[in-house]
Order: structure tokens, then C-alpha cells, then sequence
């Protein structure tokens, strides 16, 4: 049981790395191409929504791994959220002699169906709302692991609105990336410093040489994800 974690984080590294792979792959075989330079935008982006999806994907899988690990807190907050529906609803009178009756050991499908009812995922939108989810849901053992420093927290905030533009390229996505963009103060992520105009340009960009932002971003998640 204590290794479901590092299942994850070893799963979530694997895939990362062999996506790695693929790209620099392709990027030899589209070498002095005539179409190069556009087709290197195209796999930058291409890889940077892949390896965002699959860091989406982790978060939502390492959460439910802890919580299968230790669901007392889990099992405490969903019990307060059903005692404070049937309130709002019924009254207190109603919650006072209504009981809930959970197990104290919980399978990964059981804690799936009680985190994730609708199978959606579990919503993270930035470092905030991870380390809320993780206070909230996983024991103090766990839920330490997500108290992120300023460098990592800066990060998985810009992680959440590359993968949006890449996905829709809205305006207001766009908005948000240089925003995100403008906070990355720390000197670890300064290769994510340059001119977001054209983002699949960006992305492409050696920060130093054969290492694009792309493959930067990637590197990062992987450091971050092993601490988690």
C-alpha cells in the first residue's frame, strides 16, 4: 500500500521521458527539412499539450493514491459535506439524526466514486488549489508534501494556462499564460523568460543549446512530480 505513490510519480516520469524521446526523435527526422522551422512549432506545441495533459492526469491520479493510502481525513471531510447538505436542505434537526456510514478502508474504485462522483477528474486549476485539495483530502503525513516553495508553486501556475491556450487558443487563455508568464520570478524557471507572441515559437526556442522550453517544462514537472 505505501507504494501506490510512487507508482504514480514512476508512471508519471516514464511517460513523460518516453514522450521526450518521441520528440527529439522527430526532431532529427525533420532536420533540413524545407519545412523545418514550422514543423518544430508544431511538435513544441504539440509536446507541450501532451506532457500537460499527462501532468493533469498525475495530479488527479497522486491525490487519489493518497487518499487510498490514508482516507481517514478524506472519509472526515466527505462525511462533514453530506451532514452539511442534508442541513441546508432538511435542517439541522435532520443532519443531528441522520448518520453516514463509510469504511475505513477504501479500494482505489471506491475512492474514485466518492472523490470524483461524476468522473470528470478532480479539478485543479493552480499550486493554490492543489495544496487546498491536499490539506483538505490527505493526512498531515501526505498533505505536507504539497506545501510548495515559490519556484515550484510558479511553475505547475504556468503548467495550467499553456495547456488551456494549446487546447482552445482563446484570447482570455492567452491573457492568462503572459500573465503567469510576468510571475515566474525564481531563477530556476528564468529559461521560461521571452516573447510569448507567438507561443508555439516560444516553446521551440533553445534557452540553451539542444534544450528547448518545451523540454524544459517537461524536466521541471518531473522534478517537482518526484517530490509530491
Amino acid at each position: 500500500m505505501t507504494n501506490i505513490s510512487e507508482t504514480v510519480k514512476d508512471q508519471y516520469r516514464e511517460r513523460v521521458v518516453r514522450n521526450l524521446e518521441y520528440y527529439n526523435e522527430l526532431l532529427l527526422a525533420i532536420h533540413n527539412k524545407r519545412t523545418e522551422a514550422s514543423l518544430q512549432t508544431m511538435l513544441a506545441e504539440q509536446f507541450s499539450l501532451t506532457f500537460a495533459i499527462l501532468w493533469e492526469t498525475f495530479l488527479n491520479d497522486l491525490i487519489i493514491a493518497y487518499v487510498e493510502m490514508s482516507p481517514d481525513k478524506f472519509v472526515q471531510d466527505l462525511q462533514r459535506r453530506i451532514n452539511q447538505s442534508i442541513s441546508d436542505k432538511y435542517g439541522l434537526e435532520s443532519a443531528r439524526n441522520t448518520t453516514t456510514s463509510l469504511p475505513s478502508n477504501l479500494s482505489k474504485s471506491r475512492v474514485v466514486s466518492l472523490i470524483d462522483p461524476k468522473g470528470w477528474n478532480i479539478t485543479i486549476n493552480s499550486s493554490s488549489d492543489l495544496s487546498s485539495m491536499a490539506n483538505r483530502y490527505l493526512s498531515a503525513s501526505h498533505a505536507k508534501r504539497f506545501s510548495l516553495d515559490a519556484a515550484d508553486s510558479e511553475l505547475i501556475d504556468f503548467i495550467f494556462p499553456l495547456r488551456n491556450y494549446l487546447a482552445h487558443r482563446s484570447q482570455k487563455s492567452k491573457d492568462m499564460l503572459v500573465e503567469y508568464q510576468s510571475r515566474l520570478n525564481e531563477a530556476i524557471n528564468a529559461p521560461l523568460a521571452g516573447n510569448l507572441r507567438i507561443v508555439g515559437v516560444y516553446l521551440k526556442q533553445e534557452f540553451q543549446p539542444g534544450e528547448t522550453r518545451t523540454m524544459f517544462l517537461a524536466q521541471r514537472s518531473i522534478q517537482i512530480a518526484s517530490n509530491l
